[in-house]
């Protein structure tokens, strides 16, 4: 076999001409240079405080000077948390966010060094970040920060059940934990850049972390159940370290006398956002052929002026945050898992929206500059147009109906941040104009069912009228346009200081 292959080769002039720029390097027998040992310790690191059940709170975490930072994770430990499983109503349960609580507890995620910014990233940031991840990776972060807990085989086990060990009347309550990762660049495995960041050498590193209320990842649906009654806020950071002569070495290395190192990473900035739109009560809404639920078709068209090398751009459309609605006619609960109802919350009585995570599904997206198009795409076009660049995001629209549904459009060539591989210069494009084309959900309307059904959304109560109408509302949509940004790092050789250098 291996012979004719060889002989066939001989009487092919393609073969003949490839064969002279062979390189022999990978055939040639010999040792390659190994990588330094290293070691690798977990760092848990608790805040001073914990979340607040009602209020946003800001949480500042100082990082050891231990070695090169692989990892950074956000952990939520919940206690008091109580179903009142096995009762024939089967609104008696709780309801945990179905993006996951780890997600919809985080707001915002902040790097600092010295109080300079070096990084932030929005929930909404974490998850776009996260959902463009390998499939395996991506799955696994998505379980880890809590994605499937809302199933009612955690939230509402049947009689005898009790996975979570949360059941009411329960002598033990086990905590419930969940971590929301912290994807920034430089201190992140799989964006090519983990480990760059040495906090052995650097001046101390902060993160921040802002939370939002317990509640915004909570809820109780009927009586007998409680939402956790304490959160605690914990870092959990990975490092690799290796021995001192091997640090040493490296040091000597990377940083020379009166020359400061420079490392290229991202951050994320906020280029654009819509003017609000209000979806008003009683909408002819059309129904949407993926799942049968009902859509208002919207256009949303902003401008921006943003001067930022940018990686990528994505856009998502949330319900602002803080608005106050009117209750459902049975008292239930929630919609769609969008909708957290105080505990003791009546009928017909006025609670808040949270805005979570929750993506409306969008059809398209154009950028104009100077009225030229600089693209146009859908979400399926964006996603055909990135998969040589190893991206695992299948933005599935209406079916994925809390984590899909954004639309990114890549410019860099690869996911490999700490390496320059293509980027638009937002500062060289004039009258930067956005349209987005979304479908609007109808969270209002008839909707039959005895349960929490899988989509999140609720049905009349055992015993009830098996139609049961919620009171509409009108609710505010904005859209919104996020750039992961190229910037450069500097770090001082003297004494370990690190800014932003360039951003633009």
């Amino acid at each position: 076999m291996a012979d004719l292959q060889l002989q066939a080769a001989k009487v092919s002039s393609l073969a003949r001409a490839l064969e002279g720029s062979v390189d022999l390097k990978h055939d040639v027998p010999a040792v390659p240079k190994s990588n330094p040992m290293k070691g690798f310790e977990t760092l848990v690191i608790a805040s001073s405080k914990d979340v607040s059940p009602s209020v946003v709170e800001t949480h500042n975490i100082t990082l050891p000077k231990m070695g090169q930072i692989v990892s950074v994770f956000v952990e939520y430990e919940y206690t008091g948390a109580s179903t009142n499983a096995g009762k024939t109503d089967s609104t008696h349960h709780l309801y945990a966010a179905r993006e996951g609580p780890a997600f919809a507890q985080t707001e915002m995620v902040r790097l600092l060094s010295n109080s300079r910014e070096l990084a932030r990233m929005t929930s909404q940031d974490i998850l776009i970040k996260i959902k463009g991840m390998p499939a395996e990776t991506r799955d696994a972060l998505l379980r880890m920060a809590g994605e499937h807990l809302h199933q009612d085989k955690y939230m509402k086990p049947v009689k005898g059940t009790d996975p979570l060990l949360i059941k009411f009347n329960e002598a033990n309550k086990r905590t419930i934990r969940v971590l929301c990762p912290l994807p920034f660049a430089c201190a992140f495995p799989g964006s090519g850049a983990a480990g760059q960041i040495d906090a052995s050498f650097l001046e101390e590193l902060q993160i921040e972390v802002k939370t939002r209320p317990i509640s915004e990842a909570w809820a109780v649906l009927g009586a007998g159940s409680t939402i956790p009654t304490k959160c605690s806020v914990k870092l959990v950071v990975n490092y690799s370290q290796m021995d001192d002569k091997q640090r040493q070495k490296m040091i000597a290395s990377a940083y020379k006398p009166g020359k400061p190192l420079q490392i290229l990473s991202t951050s994320y900035e906020l280029i654009g956002t819509s003017d609000p739109f209000t979806k008003p009560a009683n909408i002819t809404a059309q129904a949407h052929e993926n799942d049968g639920d009902s859509y208002k078709p919207h256009t949303f068209n902003f401008r921006s002026s943003s001067s930022c090398m940018a990686r990528s751009i994505s856009y998502y459309v949330v319900a602002d945050e803080g608005q106050t609605i009117n209750g459902f006619k049975n008292g239930l609960g929630t919609a769609a898992g969008e909708l957290a109802r105080p505990v003791g919350c009546l009928v017909g009585q006025l609670f808040k929206l949270r805005r979570g995570n929750k993506f409306q599904p969008i059809r398209r997206v154009e950028f104009r500059s100077g009225g030229r198009v600089v693209f146009d795409m859908t979400p399926e076009r964006a996603l055909a147009a990135s998969l040589d660049r190893r991206y695992g995001a299948d933005n599935k629209g209406a079916v994925d109906d809390t984590l899909g549904s954004h639309l990114t459009y890549r410019f860099a060539k690869d996911d490999d941040t700490s390496r320059f591989s293509g980027a638009l210069a937002m500062a060289g494009l004039s009258s930067q104009e956005h349209t987005v084309e979304a479908d609007i959900r109808r969270l209002e309307g008839a909707i039959t069912g005895s349960s929490l059904q899988a989509n999140g959304t609720v049905g009349s109560a055992q015993g009830a009228d098996n139609a049961t109408t919620l009171f509409d509302s009108t609710m505010i949509y904005r859209a919104y346009a996020v750039a992961e940004k190229v910037v450069v790092y500097s770090i001082s050789p003297s004494d370990g200081s690190i800014k932003v250098s360039l951003s633009t």
